[in-house]
C-alpha cells in the first residue's frame, strides 16, 4: 500500500472517529433526565423536558426543607454561590419561590422570590459589580466542571 493509500484511509478514520464523537454527544443531549452536579452536595435534577429542581444531601436542615417546589429557569454556578431565577412549580398561594434566587452552599442557606433589583443588591453585597450571565441547564452542564 503506497503512502497515498495510507493517507486517505487515516483521513477517513479520522472522520469517522469525528462522525461518532457527533453522535453521542447529540445522543446525550437529546434523551433521558439526568443531573447536574454543583458542588456542596446540591444537583439540579431534571424532571421532564421543561422542569429543572434543586436536590441536596442535607435536605432536612436547608432552605425550608424543600428545594423541589422550585423549577429553575436559569442559573450560573460560582464557587460558592448558586445564583438564577426560579418559578414555583405547582403556582401554590404559599410558594415563595418566583422571583431571582441566591444559594450558599457553605453556609447552606438561600434567599428566594426576590426581585431584579434585591437580586442585584444582594449579588453585590457578595462581591458582584455585574450580574453573571444565566443560562439554561443543559445536558452539556453534567460534562463542564465544577
Amino acid at each position: 500500500m503506497g503512502l497515498g493509500e495510507q493517507g486517505i484511509s487515516r483521513e477517513v478514520l479520522s472522520l469517522s472517529s469525528y462522525a461518532l464523537f457527533v453522535l453521542l454527544l447529540v445522543s446525550l443531549v437529546a434523551c433521558g433526565d439526568y443531573r447536574i452536579q454543583l458542588g456542596g452536595g446540591y444537583e439540579l435534577v431534571r424532571l421532564d423536558t421543561e422542569t429543572f429542581c434543586f436536590d441536596h444531601d442535607h435536605l432536612d436542615s436547608l432552605l425550608d426543607n424543600n428545594l423541589s417546589d422550585a423549577n429553575i429557569l436559569m442559573y450560573a454556578n460560582t464557587n460558592n454561590l448558586i445564583i438564577g431565577q426560579s418559578e414555583c412549580v405547582d403556582q401554590s398561594p404559599t410558594c415563595n419561590r418566583d422571583g431571582f434566587f441566591l444559594i450558599e452552599k457553605t453556609r447552606r442557606t438561600g434567599l428566594w422570590g426576590l426581585s431584579s433589583e434585591e437580586w442585584t443588591s444582594v449579588l453585590k453585597d457578595h462581591g458582584f459589580d455585574e450580574p453573571p450571565i444565566l443560562h439554561r441547564p443543559t445536558r452539556l452542564d453534567t460534562l463542564l466542571p465544577i
